[in-house]
Parts: C-alpha cells; structure tokens; sequence
C-alpha cells in the first residue's frame, strides 16, 4: 500500500477488520515471477524501485540498483517483508481495528479464520487461475478447492433447498 492508504483505512473504517494472509517470502516471490511481468509492473509502474512519484527512496533504490541476478530475488523478498512488517506496525499502532495474521501454508489455516472471523473454514479455497495450472488439470471443472473440510466430490444436504447438493467451488449450488 501506498503511503496513506493504511491511514485512510483506520480514519474512515476506525473498527475495521484487517486481515493479513502470510507466506514464506522465497514461495511469495516464486510464485509471483509465475505471473508474466507483474513484478516490473510493480516496479515501473508503482516505484517499487524506490523511486514513487518521482521522489526516491534512497534505501529502496540503492538496493534496486546494486540488485543483479540472484540478488532481485532478494530484492523482492526483503520487500515482501518489508510490506509485510509495515502493516504488522500499522495495526499495532490502531488498537480500534482488529488484525487477523494467518500463514498460508498453515494446514489449520482454514480453522483459524473461522475462529477468528466467524466465516466457515469451508469457505476458505485453494485457487489456481493461471493457464498453466488449468492446462495441467483439463478435468478439474472449478479453478478452486476447498481447503477448509468439503472436497468437490464431497455431498453436502442442504435441507434449506430440498436435496442433495454438492459443492462443486464454481457457486453455482448445482443439484444432483
């Protein structure tokens, strides 16, 4: 986020909710190099370089101009925690807002946010929009798994409706 968007949240949304959804920084940047130029786009286009709205910042910058090779993958790593570490900051300084931080790798992610949100764990899914990911699975008909206790094949009775009914992640609710 941008300098102040934070900011803006907690003035105009003081008893927000923020959640934070963690991973490993090295996973995060291997993952996000699987998507064409995102990473340049954030560079030139949001001043992840250090450079943002035409004023630098010297840390950031240095760093982008002395990174070569391996190093941009250090590069993006240190920012993820950066970004990672100022939204940590952010909400310890607005006690009004509640901060919910999960990993997630954590196999009891699901759980967790059920817990802290109230939101049912099998709401939680495990998406994989990119066309690599699509190709590699032609008979997968949803793009996204549940990962918070019902599978595709899994019957699910919802006696609101009248039947059986499975939960097939594409929200459709088709009958069977």
């Amino acid at each position: 986020l941008h300098e102040g968007g934070l900011e803006a949240i907690a003035e105009h949304y003081p008893h927000a909710t923020i959640m934070l959804v963690t991973r490993n920084a090295k996973s995060w940047h291997r993952s996000m190099s699987g998507w064409g130029s995102i990473l340049a786009h954030w560079r030139i286009k949001c001043g992840f370089d250090g450079n943002l709205n035409h004023t630098k910042s010297d840390y950031w910058h240095k760093k982008w101009i002395l990174s070569t090779g391996r190093k941009k993958e250090n590069y993006w790593i240190d920012f993820y925690n950066a970004h990672t570490q100022k939204i940590r900051d952010f909400a310890m300084k607005n006690p009004s807002l509640t901060y919910v931080e999960v990993e997630l790798e954590d196999e009891n992610m699901a759980k967790k946010l059920e817990y802290y949100t109230g939101v049912p764990s099998t709401c939680v899914m495990d998406c994989h929009p990119g066309p690599k990911w699509i190709r590699e699975h032609p008979n997968v008909t949803g793009r996204c798994l549940s990962i918070g206790g019902i599978s595709q094949s899994t019957k699910v009775q919802d006696n609101s409706r009248g039947g059986d009914w499975t939960d097939d992640d594409d929200d459709t609710g088709d009958q069977r």
